[in-house]
Formats: C-alpha cells, structure tokens, sequence
C-alpha cells in the first residue's frame, strides 16, 4: 500500500487537496490529522502530540490490513512533523509538501471522476 503525506502550513489546503485525491483515486482512505488530535480545550504537548502519531499509525495500519485499500493519503501541518516513514513500515512512503494556495484552487477546476 502506498502511503502519501501531504504537509504544510495552516491554510494552504492540505486537507482540500487530500479529500480532491481520495475522490479522484479509487482505493484511496484520507486521514485529515485534525480529527487525530481533536481535544478541548486544544493542549499541543509532547503527550497530546504521542497520542496523535499513535491514532494515526494505527489507522494506517489497519487501512493497510484492508484489501480494498491501495493508497492512504494523511494531511497535518507543518507543527506536527513526528511521524517517521520507518513508523509507517510501507515499501512506497512519499512525503509532499504543499506551499501555495493555487494548487489548491487549479484542483478544485478538475472535472472529477
């Protein structure tokens, strides 16, 4: 299974273009990092950030015991760097970074499938 990680800073349309993908992309799971660490009042520190890597290793780890799954594609921002490709035991690990805005808006312009 191939895993995808989309990063950048806050706005710039991670979580667009990863659901665009998922759309687009048959046998494609989209893990938005948000939901991973959606606690309140929002504490960001060395546990709450522990906790995070482990949801999202294990849901990648089970979209990869799902035969229906080819790809999984995983949005965070640039603040929440501690997931490693050797944490991730996938033979395709790829890691983009998405910096402008425009990306996000030429896809939305896509016909869709």
């Amino acid at each position: 299974m191939k895993v995808i990680i989309l990063n950048g800073p806050m706005g710039v349309g991670k979580t667009a273009v990863g659901k665009y993908i998922a759309e687009t992309t048959p046998g494609t799971a989209f893990i938005d990092g948000d939901w991973c660490l959606d606690l309140h009042p929002f504490i960001g520190n060395r546990e709450t950030k522990t906790m995070a890597v482990d949801n999202i290793l294990h849901m990648i780890g089970n979209y990869k015991k799902c035969s229906e799954c080819k790809m999984t594609k995983y949005a965070h921002g640039e603040q929440m760097i501690g997931l490693k490709s050797a944490q991730i035991h996938s033979p395709i690990f790829q890691r983009w970074t998405i910096r402008s805005i425009q990306v996000t808006f030429r896809l939305k312009k896509l016909p869709r499938k």
